[in-house]
């Protein structure tokens, strides 16, 4: 008693100082509400059908299950009617995290047992492990609402090893505060603080204050078990504080019957009739069942106790009309206790002795609502008044007996833990002095045999190292293969390219070669017009050595970049009408739909950007048979800019759709020389591209010719 009045004392000044912490929890009501209103707009919404309302109306019962649970419930009742046309573990796995804390706190604990166990079936199939232990918890919960306080114990001390595995602080402090509830219930209450310790260090910061005041009340109730009442009306009070009826109603309404009962006990009774029709008012107005028998038993006991004969009448009466056969067996029996002490203190012993015989035929001696003692009190009364002298003594003779049997059986339970654990140790000890004439064996053996080990490691590291160095050469011959296929490929490709080059200059200098001759020799009579065709094929190839230098540089990475933020829409209509003129000339559509923002800024190189919009603008003007179209558009797609050039037939062989980016390529070399063009436009423009981060890529127009379309970050 000592002990626990002084950790008591401890606890109490480390409570004072969590409240000085303590944060109003009004913004985060609104936050939730907002996001309750937003989700049911949604879930209005005509797309939302079948199996799209699935996640919405999870998510309403997630937020309203503590709040609203009436509500809750019928949107869990749509969830399970709808799963069983779209099967989703994922979602059924969360909903059955949280819709059977509606059926436990309401008191349906059978209904709240069989989700339960489909959710364990669902979330163990799934492999949810989170999900698990999240129904794990809520079936240690009914476990001690059933009084099963083994299998409580052993769930909570299992998600105890879990919770701190994962560091997850607030469920660790639930679990915490649950086992500090069994150890009271049980008689320990030195036990209980510690973990009602362990759990109010944890939540004092947590945003759900649910669960701070649940750990103080809880506290309250150990002060209430010692007798100091006022202590114990501190306590729960204090947890009051960071609850509200409309936030969290059930742990709400308990407190307000913890206060009444600490009040009954004082003998306010003005003020316990009070919160006990508080509690009642909430039970109703959101379906707690549970807690709402649960005061009207409490209110019987005091009535009793009173000897107010009318008060526990009305307590009796109104708890019969709210009952339920799915609440557990002990309210039946407690009920059925009640009732007969009040056909007592009537004076109708006949009855009283119908009403408490089947207690006795089933040996419910001890209850959650009554003790053995005063069962036995009771009975003996009954008996006596009415003249059964004989049975009054055989009760208290079974009730000794039964109370000797529970002695004995615990003596004997202890005898054996004791008995077993001599075995255990005295099995240690004789281990322990065999392990020690061992220990001189083996290490005599050891020493002997310490040479040959050291011969083997030698020869086992010897063994390594040869496969190692076997492996490294494999390796090396491997990597010395493959350096030397791509050096190959990579000379075909050089040599490829300046064939290629070669060819491409080929032309234009013989044409110059031609045309100078016939000046020199006086063979062309037109001047004007040859020098004009010698000024066009320098030009020519002016652009060709240019686009050839770009694509060194790039290959490079020394192509110099001076990334700015640009207006693109401005950059887009400056690309675009420089152009309109040619194609109104070459008698083809030109399309422009600019979908960005006359505002929109990105960060690109100018003049690189504008350089590849004319190079795929005209290379669809080459391209494109007249009288055709061509269309370029551009948009903000997901934080890209997406940039799509169309034109119309003729098309590009699917097949080539990759192959067109590659340099000095043309689907048709005879048409090339016809539309004029290096065959490096496409080439410099994936590399100018792909410098700014982005991607081009070629399929199939819908206009009957080829679409290009760029990517890049803003």
């Amino acid at each position: 008693m000592k002990y626990i009045d002084t950790k008591l004392k401890q606890l109490l000044v480390i409570v004072t100082l969590m409240v000085m912490t303590f944060i109003p929890s009004t913004s985060i009501a609104e936050e939730k509400k907002a996001t309750k209103e937003a989700l049911v707009e949604q879930l209005a919404k005509p797309e939302n059908i079948n199996a799209k309302r699935i996640p919405i109306l999870v998510e309403l019962v997630k937020l309203c299950w503590l709040k609203c649970p009436l509500e809750a419930e019928l949107y869990g009742t749509e969830v399970l009617s709808l799963l069983k046309q779209y099967p989703d573990p994922v979602q059924e796995t969360k909903l059955l995290v949280y819709l059977p804390r509606i059926y436990l706190d309401r008191g349906d604990t059978d209904t709240a047992f069989r989700m339960v166990e489909q959710g364990i079936s669902v979330a163990t199939k799934s492999n949810d492990d989170e999900g698990l232990a999240l129904i794990l918890y809520n079936k240690a919960i009914y476990y001690y609402k059933n009084d099963e306080l083994v299998l409580a114990l052993d769930i909570y001390q299992k998600l105890e090893a879990t919770y701190k595995r994962s560091e997850d602080q607030q469920a660790l402090g639930s679990v915490y505060n649950n086992l500090g509830n069994i150890q009271r219930k049980l008689g320990n209450n030195g036990s209980a603080l510690e973990y009602y310790e362990l759990a109010a260090r944890l939540q004092q910061n947590n945003p759900r204050k649910t669960y701070y005041a649940n750990t103080l009340m809880n506290i309250g109730d150990l002060y209430s078990n010692q007798g100091d009442y006022q202590q114990a009306l501190y306590n729960i009070n204090l947890g009051m504080e960071h609850l509200s009826a409309t936030e969290a109603p059930l742990q709400f309404g308990e407190g307000l019957l913890r206060l009444a009962n600490v009040y009954g006990r004082l003998g306010d009774i003005e003020k316990a009739t009070n919160f006990f029709e508080q509690t009642q008012q909430i039970s109703k107005e959101n379906g707690y069942q549970r807690l709402l028998v649960t005061t009207y038993y409490y209110e019987i006991i005091l009535a009793l106790n009173l000897g107010d004969v009318d008060y526990a009448e009305r307590a009796i009466s109104n708890a019969k009309v709210n009952f339920s056969n799915k609440l557990p067996p002990y309210y039946h029996n407690a009920l059925r206790f009640f009732e007969s002490r009040l056909a007592a203190e009537h004076g109708n012993w006949q009855k009283a002795e119908e009403l408490v015989q089947p207690l006795l035929d089933d040996k419910l001696y001890e209850q959650r609502f009554y003790r053995s003692l005063a069962l036995s009190a009771h009975v003996v009364r009954i008996k006596e008044k009415l003249g059964k002298f004989e049975q009054a003594n055989e009760i208290l003779t079974d009730f000794f007996e039964q109370y000797r049997e529970n002695v004995k059986a615990n003596k004997l339970s202890l005898a054996q833990q004791y008995s077993e654990l001599y075995k255990v140790r005295e099995k240690e000890r004789q281990i322990a002095v065999l392990q020690e004439q061992s220990a001189k064996q083996q290490v005599q053996a050891l020493l002997d045999k310490q040479e040959k080990r050291q011969l083997i490691y030698l020869q086992v590291v010897l063994v390594i190292l040869v496969i190692a160095a076997l492996l490294f050469g494999f390796q090396r011959r491997k990597a010395l293969q493959k350096e030397a296929a791509l050096t190959k490929q990579l000379i075909e490709k050089k040599n490829q390219a300046l064939a290629d080059i070669c060819h491409e200059l080929r032309t234009p200098f013989s044409v110059l070669k031609l045309q100078i001759e016939a000046l020199l020799y006086n063979i062309e009579t037109d001047t004007e017009l040859a020098h004009n065709r010698l000024y066009n094929k320098i030009n020519e190839l002016t652009t060709l050595i240019t686009d050839i230098d770009q694509l060194a540089k790039a290959d490079a990475l020394v192509f110099d970049m001076d990334k700015q933020p640009t207006n693109v829409w401005q950059l887009l209509n400056e690309s675009t009408s420089e152009l309109e003129a040619l194609f109104e000339e070459a008698n083809l559509e030109f399309v422009v739909r600019n979908q960005l923002s006359e505002s929109q800024m990105a960060t690109v190189d100018y003049a690189r950007i504008k350089q590849v919009v004319t190079n795929l603008l005209t290379n669809s003007l080459r391209y494109t048979d007249a009288p055709g179209k061509v269309a370029i558009a551009a948009q903000v797609i997901q934080g890209e800019l997406v940039l799509t050039v169309d034109d119309s037939a003729p098309g590009v062989p699917s097949d080539q759709y990759s192959a067109i980016f590659e340099r000095l390529f043309r689907v048709e070399k005879s048409r090339s020389r016809k539309t004029g063009g290096s065959g490096l436009g496409l080439s410099i423009s994936k590399s100018l591209i792909e410098l700014h981060g982005g991607q081009i890529a070629a399929k199939a127009s819908h206009l009957g010719g080829l679409c290009i379309t760029i990517r890049m970050p803003i």
